[in-house]
C-alpha cells in the first residue's frame, strides 16, 4: 500500500477536519436543543430530535469517509471532538440562566 500524495492528504484532512467541526456542532447544538424540550415537557419531539441527530451524524460521516476516504474520517472525528470542547467551554456555567 502507498501513502498518497501529500498535497491530496492534506486536502484531506483539512476537508475532514472543517466537516467533522460543522457536523460535531450540529450534533451537539441539537442535543443542547433535546435537554431543553426535555425540560419543557416536549420528552416525544426530543426523542424525534435526538434520533435526528444521530442519523444526521451517521450518514454524514459515512459520506465523509465515501467521497473522502479513511483519512478524511479520521479527521472528521477530530473535528468532532474539537467541536465536543467548544461547546462544552460555551455551555451555561451553574447559576446561570440558560
Amino acid at each position: 500500500m502507498s501513502m498518497p500524495d501529500p498535497m491530496a492528504l492534506a486536502l484531506q484532512l483539512a476537508a475532514g477536519l472543517v466537516l467533522g467541526g460543522a457536523v460535531g456542532a450540529a450534533h451537539f447544538g441539537t442535543l443542547r436543543a433535546s435537554v431543553g424540550l426535555i425540560v419543557e415537557g416536549g420528552a416525544m419531539r426530543a426523542l424525534l430530535l435526538q434520533l435526528a441527530r444521530f442519523a444526521g451524524t451517521g450518514v454524514a460521516l459515512a459520506g465523509i469517509a465515501l467521497w473522502l476516504g479513511a483519512w478524511a474520517l479520521l479527521a472528521a472525528a477530530a473535528g468532532i471532538g474539537i467541536a465536543r470542547v467548544v461547546m462544552l467551554r460555551r455551555g451555561v456555567r451553574p447559576g446561570a440562566q440558560p
